[in-house]
Order: C-alpha cells, then sequence, then structure tokens
C-alpha cells in the first residue's frame, strides 16, 4: 500500500496490533483525506512515514500539515531522441521521455500506428522507467515506425504531453555495375 482512503482510518482504528510501518506511503493529495480523519489515537499512526515525495521524506504523516498533501500537475521536462533524426531500416531507435510531477507520473507512448506502450508492454517494443525518466526501445526498425511519437505523463494532478517525429530511412540495395572491361592478353599470331 502506498496511499488510503479516508474510510481505512477507522477500520484501521478497531484493528489492534495493525503494522503499517514498511509500506512506502506516498504523501500526497492522495493521502490528505485520510490524514484529516487523524486524532492522535491509533498506535497505527507513528508507523506512517512519508517515503514521497523528496520534501516530506521521513516525515512521520500525522505531522505533516495537511495543505502539505499535495499533488503536482506532471511536465515532460524533454522528449527526444538519443542520436539522430533520421533512422535506417532495421536498427534500434531509443526515445527518451523525462517527466515530472507528484507523484511521480504514470508514461504512455503512443507510436504513430496509435498504438500505445507502456511499461507493461513487451516484445519488439518495451518501455523501461527509471524514476522520472523512460527509455522507449523499437529494435528493427520498420518504415511503419516513421512518424509522430507522443510522450504522455499522467497522475492525479492531471496530464501533460509532448510530440517527436521520427523519420526512418529505407535501405534499398543499388546495384553496382562493372563498367571496366578486363585487359585483353596480346595472343602471338
Amino acid at each position: 500500500m502506498v496511499t488510503l482512503p479516508s474510510t481505512a482510518y477507522y477500520k484501521l482504528l478497531a484493528i489492534r496490533g495493525v503494522d503499517v510501518s514498511n509500506n512506502p506511503w506516498q504523501c500526497d493529495c492522495r493521502m490528505r483525506p485520510f490524514r484529516l480523519k487523524m486524532t492522535g489515537s491509533g498506535s497505527f499512526e507513528n508507523q506512517m512515514i512519508c517515503f514521497q515525495p523528496d520534501s516530506l521524506k521521513g516525515q512521520r504523516l500525522k505531522h505533516v500539515h495537511p495543505e502539505d498533501l499535495k499533488c503536482r500537475e506532471p511536465t515532460i521536462v524533454s522528449f527526444q531522441r538519443g542520436d539522430r533524426n533520421t533512422l535506417a531500416q532495421k536498427l534500434t531507435l531509443r526515445l527518451v521521455c523525462q517527466v515530472s510531477g507528484t507523484p511521480s507520473p504514470d508514461v504512455t507512448v503512443t507510436l504513430p500506428s496509435g498504438l500505445n506502450v507502456t511499461a507493461e508492454s513487451g516484445g519488439r517494443m518495451t518501455v523501461q522507467v527509471n524514476g522520472t525518466t523512460s527509455t522507449i526501445t523499437i529494435t528493427n526498425a520498420t518504415s511503419a515506425d516513421a512518424g509522430l511519437y507522443i510522450c504522455t505523463a499522467a497522475n492525479h494532478g492531471g496530464s501533460a504531453f509532448a510530440t517527436l517525429f521520427v523519420d526512418v530511412q529505407l535501405n534499398t540495395p543499388t546495384a553496382t555495375a562493372n563498367t571496366k572491361t578486363p585487359p585483353l592478353s596480346a595472343v602471338p599470331d
């Protein structure tokens, strides 16, 4: 558990010996209704230590003022390719979408085909999340991978998006003609 609805407060209060100390509590707007119910009478209240956001990390939830339990709308810090804007067919395409927001936004990348790719996706198209940075990897790029990519970040505070156009060049083999004629050897008469 990372958050609790306000209705959980009275249920926890009724349970003796409840242990909620090892949960990575997200002390943001989602916990405000629960915090408003806290009276100091539940033993579990001392166990609830904020894990995120960083500004509240390590503080007991019961000591955090409810007005400080905020959600911050996501923003796209950057959405770019690691190399150039044109990609040769059959190579690997890497896109990096860096986001911010509280709580940490979920990132979805919409491919030119309209397919949405998330961290749960797999196969030839994957998304790896490392903190606030998502790396989208597409192996064996084809001409169908060319087009507009959309990175969307969403959390309880709202959503934001950024776009990036990628061109995939076809690897068309070129024929080379041998224009030299082999030397003629002199044949004695």
